[in-house]
């Protein structure tokens, strides 16, 4: 008999043996079929289940057809498997019903990516641990909590008390680059040195002395800590120790002036290893005698280096003033203070600018400037003061009515004769002060004309001798 025929004959002979749990068997039948699972059973929604028949029977046939001892179903339903053994037919059937649907395993986080900084663990958790076990993608872990350390994919299976199984989502879990801040090593430095640590070009920064700043400038013995975050929000610390030995210090005083001629020793202290000028010397002490910048930079036993002490020296190197001749004053430019003098003797009372000579004589004046320094003015020779004016007319105006000899008031001593153009003397005056008016010795007056005069200033010098004019 072919199978469809033998499946035909099994169906028509279950129809004529009513399958039920309660008088389903046949009593004829030396060994009934029976399904193993018993008359009701449950089933995880979405899943498979394998009924079983009694074993060794000769034949089977389920409601779908299925001719095998084992039925695997997919649903709930009623199911049934009928066998005919020893000529002998019996049947079986079974109610499946549906378990409740388990809840939906949530992961904490959700992903579906997390990102972490290296180092870090990513805890990835059940939201809702109300299972009965867990089995997650990693290394077998069955807990509702798995640590992660490393990069990948995950995900957990969980199964509720029924059997029934859900399964999560995918977390991809990624671990970014730690920044890398580096200080440097623990260095020395010399107080009067101020070092910049810079750990480095990240997003934030955040220093162990409260500063946020990109560069500290730290100038203090100490240690310190920067925490620097990167782009990607990582964090990472660096640290630096820091010891400062003591610097020498070093103070020339302050700025100098120096009048020409003078000079000034600059010291910058002892107890200094070496020094070093501006100029390349490298003693202590220096003597100058000029104007401008000076500086000095000393190291001491530490090998620290001082830093520069400065100091301006101006220095005023006057030029002699000379001395100008008007209007019968010896004159000299402005200057702060003054004193004359005559023959290298101290005129006293003589500290104007201007001075009106005794007589002939070196003169020199003393000037002193706004600095207070002092200088010899170019020497001026007074020989004669002199000035005759060669033309008067005595006409009684009150404008050019006596022969006048300017500045003959300092030669009191003076000695002035005057002749006609034919030699005679018709005037003579011994200590003459600007007073003839043009008469003669008789106090007759005189015709216009030229006439001829000798001056003698008692000076020890040649007399004066020149002519003169008289128009009235």
């Amino acid at each position: 008999m072919n199978k469809p025929a033998y499946k035909a004959v099994l169906i028509a002979l279950y129809m004529a043996c009513a399958c039920t749990r309660l008088w389903g068997q046949c009593s004829n039948c030396p060994t009934n079929v029976t399904i193993t699972e018993g008359a009701t059973t449950k089933i995880c929604p979405n899943a498979t289940k394998v009924l079983h028949a009694t074993t060794g029977l000769a034949s089977y046939l389920w409601e779908d057809g299925t001719t095998t001892s084992t039925h695997t179903i997919t649903g709930p339903g009623t199911y049934w498997v009928s066998s005919i053994h020893n000529g002998c037919q019996s049947c079986d059937t079974i109610l499946v019903t549906l378990f409740p649907a388990p809840p939906q395993v949530i992961l904490n986080p959700p992903g579906p990516t997390v990102s972490a900084c290296e180092g870090d663990t990513v805890i990835l958790a059940v939201a809702n641990p109300v299972y009965a076990s867990y089995l997650w993608n990693f290394q077998g872990h069955t807990e509702n909590k798995l640590y992660i350390t490393d990069p990948g994919i995950y995900w957990v299976m969980a199964r509720d008390g029924n059997g029934c199984m859900d399964t999560s989502g995918t977390v991809q879990v990624g671990f970014n680059q730690l920044p890398v801040p580096a200080l440097g090593n623990d260095t020395v430095i010399c107080s009067n040195v101020v070092l910049g640590l810079n750990p480095g070009n990240f997003a934030h920064y955040l220093w162990n002395t409260g500063d946020t700043v990109p560069v500290l400038f730290a100038d203090t013995s100490g240690y310190f800590l920067v925490t620097v975050t990167a782009a990607n929000g990582c964090k990472n610390s660096d640290g630096i120790f820091i010891t400062e030995l003591a610097a020498p210090t070093i103070d020339l005083g302050p700025d100098l002036l120096l009048c020409g001629g003078q000079s000034a020793i600059l010291d910058a202290g002892s107890g200094h290893s070496n020094y070093r000028w501006e100029n390349g010397e490298t003693t202590q002490t220096r003597d100058v005698a000029s104007g401008g910048w000076f500086w000095v930079q000393t190291t001491n036993s530490n090998g620290c280096t001082s830093n520069r002490d400065s100091l301006y020296i101006t220095y005023d190197l006057l030029s002699p003033p000379g001395i100008l001749y008007s209007n019968g004053d010896l004159n000299v430019a402005t200057f702060s203070s003054y004193q004359w003098y005559r023959n290298d003797t101290l005129i006293q009372g003589a500290t104007l600018s201007n001075y009106l000579p005794p007589g002939e004589g070196i003169y020199r004046v003393l000037v002193t400037n706004s600095n207070g320094c002092s200088i010899l003015s170019q020497p001026y020779e007074l020989t004669t003061l002199v000035t005759v004016l060669q033309g008067f007319s005595p006409n009684g105006d009150g404008i050019g009515d006596f022969f006048t000899i300017e500045n003959i008031a300092y030669y009191p001593a003076n000695e002035l004769k005057i002749f006609n153009r034919w030699g005679n003397m018709v005037f003579e005056r011994i200590g003459y002060a600007n007073n003839w008016n043009g008469e003669s010795l008789e106090g007759q007056k005189l015709p216009d004309g030229t006439y001829f005069f000798t001056l003698d200033l008692k000076n020890g010098k040649e007399a004066i001798s020149d002519y003169i004019i008289l128009n009235r």
